[in-house]
């Protein structure tokens, strides 16, 4: 079987009594999603996956240093009225 590589940057979730579904896509600065795929999970499967993926997080860190917390909604707004950056629709969201 081929494996494929995708890359997201963006990703939501939704929950369903036997199932947790995530939607990894690449989100453009214009808000238009590309490159979409979802990913269905049993709860117990999705349980196992986030604490693999803290581990993971855990060993990056250990490697290569800590990596940064995204900037609070009050960060971004002050970048923006700088004029550092353009928020998105949603971008200053917790």
């Amino acid at each position: 079987m081929e494996k494929k590589t995708y890359y997201a940057n963006n990703v939501q979730m939704a929950l369903q009594l036997y199932d947790m579904v995530m939607e990894f896509s690449i989100l453009n600065p214009d808000n238009t999603k590309e490159d979409t795929v979802r990913i269905f999970m049993s709860p117990q499967h999705a349980k196992v996956f986030a604490h693999l993926l803290l581990d993971h997080v855990r060993i990056y860190e250990e490697t290569f240093g800590s990596i940064p917390n995204p900037p609070s909604p009050e960060q971004l707004q002050e970048l923006q009225e700088r004029g550092i950056i353009n928020l998105r629709e949603g971008d200053a969201k917790n």
